[in-house]
């Protein structure tokens, strides 16, 4: 079987134990989006550890041994850190303050949240984990590996920070903005459902599941870069943010620091969004 672009998304687990969730989508024309192989949760720490992590065994995974020419990844994981969180780790330079958060409310500590997180609070009212703070830092160590060996393997570029469009792009994806009052449990939302009409979706709050809705994330994404138009969900990407009434001086360089998870065109501003999209 053949599979010009195949769509992983990857519900990244913690470095020990199986709660790796994957799942492989393609674009059947008519039919839509349909699942390649079967949706599983597993542990990659072998694949990791051996350095071995690349789109095919990502594919083999999920027993979908199909030929492709493409790939766009999308991770539910962080896949950057603050830029405030760096800058105080490695200690700034000798006679200049360390970051000190200088305004109310825990969103606004940034040492702790990036950019993208504070859009996401102020436009979606949902506060995401912090990468550097919480738990989900785990996962990010992880997934930022990953990443990097994907590059190393297949040549993966990371979107937004070292580019928008290659043969293999790995991308944030967010599914909890997928699901029916954004909970870990819920059911995906209609704009999901529709979206993969096709497919039978695993259990709802299953890393499963959670991985199908990220290899969703990716096929929107691929949507918007090659511009396909195949009527998939429109994602907010980074230029739309920058093209808002809501950007700030500084704030590209702060996008390509931290990094960018593509966000449903739904949950923002209509009057502010669209202004950068084409780009």
């Amino acid at each position: 079987m053949r599979a010009e672009t195949v769509y992983i998304g990857w519900d990244v687990g913690g470095w020990e134990g199986k709660h790796d969730g994957l799942a492989v989508l393609h674009w059947c024309g008519a039919s839509g989006l349909q699942v390649l192989g079967s949706p599983v949760r597993m542990s990659l720490q072998e694949a990791l550890v051996g350095k071995t992590l690349c789109v095919g065994r990502l594919l083999a995974a999920c027993g979908s041994n199909v030929s492709w020419e493409r790939a766009v990844i999308g991770i539910d994981a962080p896949l950057g850190w603050p830029r405030e969180f760096v800058q105080h780790v490695v200690r700034p330079p000798a006679g200049e303050q360390a970051y000190l958060p200088s305004g109310p409310g825990e969103i606004n500590n940034h040492l702790a949240y990036r950019l993208c997180d504070r859009v996401v609070h102020e436009w979606c009212g949902k506060k995401p984990m912090s990468a550097s703070f919480d738990r989900l830092g785990n996962n990010a160590t992880k997934a930022i590996a990953g990443v990097q060996l994907l590059g190393e393997n297949d040549g993966a570029l990371l979107s937004p920070q070292q580019g928008m469009i290659s043969r293999v792009v790995a991308t944030e994806a967010y599914p909890a903005l997928w699901k029916d009052g954004a909970k870990k449990e819920g059911q995906p939302i209609e704009v999901a459902a529709g979206a993969l009409s096709g497919c039978e979706l695993p259990e709802p709050g299953s890393d499963e599941c959670d991985a199908v809705l990220a290899a969703l994330s990716a096929a929107c994404y691929d949507d918007l870069t090659q511009r396909h138009d195949r009527g998939l969900p429109v994602l907010c990407l980074p230029w739309d943010y920058l093209g808002s009434e809501q950007a700030h001086l500084g704030d590209e360089a702060l996008i390509a620091d931290e990094g960018w998870s593509g966000r449903r065109m739904d949950l923002f501003p209509a009057c502010n969004c669209h202004l950068g999209r084409g780009r």
